[in-house]
């Protein structure tokens, strides 16, 4: 697959970043995947959910994130 094939499903993809004030903790929101990106994330990429994840205080995923947007 050429990048160019593998980056057009993924364009879509949008990520929210959520801040909670009590806790100060920030997550991360995916948009659904599309039916190709879907294929495309089981070919090249690593699983995919639509799951919320915590971000690090630089702003890194965590370890345990598997969203599939980085930030």
């Amino acid at each position: 697959m050429s990048p160019r094939v593998i980056r057009e499903p993924l364009n879509d993809r949008q990520c929210l970043v959520l801040h909670d004030p009590v806790n100060g903790k920030r997550y991360v929101v995916s948009s659904r995947l599309s039916a190709e990106a879907k294929v495309t994330h089981a070919t090249v990429g690593p699983g995919t959910s639509v799951r919320p994840y915590g971000l690090t205080s630089d702003g890194r995923g965590t370890i345990s994130a598997r969203a599939g947007c980085r930030t």
